[in-house]
Order: C-alpha cells, then sequence, then structure tokens
C-alpha cells in the first residue's frame, strides 16, 4: 500500500471496488491481463512524496501502475519496497525509471 511522507496510508482498491472520486490505473500481468488499481483522487497531495510498499515484484507492473497514479494526482514516487522481488526482471524496470527499490529477499 503506498505511504505518504506524512505516514499516512493511499487506499487503494481494485477496480471492482470503485472509489468515489477516484482514478484508476489499468494494467496487465505475467499472469492475467487487463487489471487496475484504483485512489482516491485527493489521497496523494500535489508534491506530496509517497512510498509504495508490495508484497512481490514479479513483473513489476502493479508498482508501475501504482507509480502512474501518484503521478497522476500530483504526487511523486520516492521508492518502492517489498519483501520478495526479481531483480533482473520487475525490479529492474522499477530501477531503470529512477526510483529506488528496497527488497527484503531477492527471488
Amino acid at each position: 500500500m503506498p505511504r505518504s511522507a506524512r505516514g499516512a496510508a493511499v487506499p487503494r482498491a481494485a477496480s471492482w471496488k470503485a472509489l468515489r472520486r477516484g482514478m484508476s490505473e489499468t494494467y496487465d500481468m505475467s499472469y492475467a491481463q487487463g487489471r487496475a488499481l484504483a485512489i482516491q483522487r485527493d489521497a496523494v497531495r500535489v508534491g506530496e512524496r509517497v512510498v509504495i510498499i508490495d508484497d512481490v515484484v514479479a513483473s513489476g507492473e502493479t508498482a508501475l501502475a501504482g507509480m502512474a497514479l501518484i503521478k497522476r494526482a500530483g504526487g511523486r514516487c520516492v521508492g518502492v519496497g517489498c519483501l520478495a522481488g526479481f531483480p533482473d526482471w520487475g525490479i529492474r524496470r522499477i530501477i531503470d525509471k529512477g526510483i529506488p527499490v528496497h527488497s527484503i529477499a531477492n527471488l
């Protein structure tokens, strides 16, 4: 779940849990197409620094979709943290965007 610099959790939901006054970002995963993340438009303030926390970064698509939502909301993703990730696949894709990734375990 993304966290803002002020420590507040930024609520997100799957597209089937539509949020009022929300915005969404569609993305594809290696095993599922047409997935979506959604956040409320006012969940991130303009200029706010946000860290995305995920359980596993495989292809990186979920984190990249979250980064796009944060940018559209006016914020700035300053890092991604995960329990486990694939350093030569999804983590590399995020790092290539200039965002640091911290993973507890590499797969």
